[in-house]
């Protein structure tokens, strides 16, 4: 694997930058270099290099092509720095993201399909090589040079020893609740920063995949208080996108929407409070399943 090398930018603390939104006022503001330490003894592990902070359009500089997905979900900074045990050695990124809701969004962006889970902060997953993890505002990046048993060992120790020190929740963001548990696929929670089914009218849309009856269907909610993002939905569904307002469902009155697409399929979705919440890849006989989470919800 290539070293890249790490320039000298200046450490400190950015609560805005371009194109994000400030952080939650609600949540303490702490600095990813400090979350680094010198040495990790339970791994035999010591830092070989402090760490270099880079701050907003800054991570260009640190991430060689992808740093617009990261800026997506509100990045505020990323603390970089090796650590080395005899021969082995491991990469260590730490990024900050404005809240736990876009930290979580940027990692399930990264985690692969049927991941190789590991327990540590909120979700994680590794391969051979690497681990990542999310917990609170942070995600966490482990990368080891090669695939040898001591790196696994080197890069499982560090995980861990990072998971206690780094602050912060370790439950999946609450809007996650408001979608079903029961044919639910395992690691499948997503959240979509914006362009949503590629509308752009659809922003920070939390997912969730299900198989059901041979069928795999995407359930999926966001927050429109004023029913705004409905509307501007389905004003811009395409000529060849067949669209109607059916009755019979247990979304708010009016506000049912159900539309076939030659790319994802069929879509219902609808108002519920001050949620917008729908089915993706939805026929009539996945009714049951749509009206058992609907009526659960308060």
């Amino acid at each position: 694997m290539y070293r890249m090398s790490l320039p000298v930018v200046a450490a400190g603390l950015i609560l805005l930058v371009a194109g994000c939104t400030s952080e939650k006022k609600s949540e303490d503001v702490v600095a990813a270099a400090t979350l680094l330490p010198e040495k990790v003894a339970s791994a035999g592990l010591e830092r070989s290099s402090e760490p270099v902070v880079f701050e907003g359009q800054a991570l260009y500089e640190h991430i060689n092509g992808g740093a617009e997905i990261y800026h997506l979900y509100d990045f505020v900074e990323v603390a970089a720095t090796y650590y080395q045990r005899d021969e082995t050695e491991i990469a260590a990124d730490i990024y900050r993201f404005a809240d736990a809701d876009n930290a979580y969004g940027l990692y399930s962006t990264l985690r692969p399909d049927e991941p190789l889970t590991v327990n540590l902060g909120v979700e994680g997953f590794a391969s051979p090589s690497s681990l990542d993890f999310v917990k609170g505002s942070f995600v966490v990046r482990l990368v080891a040079y090669d695939e040898s048993a001591e790196s696994a060992a080197a890069i499982d120790g560090l995980g861990k020893a990072l998971a206690d020190i780094i602050p912060g929740r370790t439950e999946p963001p609450e809007m996650f609740s408001r979608l079903p548990t029961q044919n639910r696929i395992p690691h499948t929670d997503r959240i979509y920063a914006e362009s949503f089914l590629g509308q752009k009218a659809l922003k920070e849309v939390y997912t969730r995949t299900y198989a059901l009856g041979g069928d795999t269907l995407i359930a999926f909610a966001l927050r429109d208080r004023g029913g705004e993002q409905l509307r501007q939905w389905t004003s811009a569904l395409e000529p060849s996108v067949e669209g109607e307002k059916p009755g019979g469902y247990d979304f708010d009155d009016g506000t049912t929407v159900r539309a076939v697409d030659s790319y994802y399929g069929e879509v219902i979705a609808g108002k519920k409070g001050d949620l917008l919440l729908g089915l993706v890849n939805f026929h009539d006989s996945h009714r049951a399943f749509l009206s058992s989470w609907l009526s659960a919800l308060p």
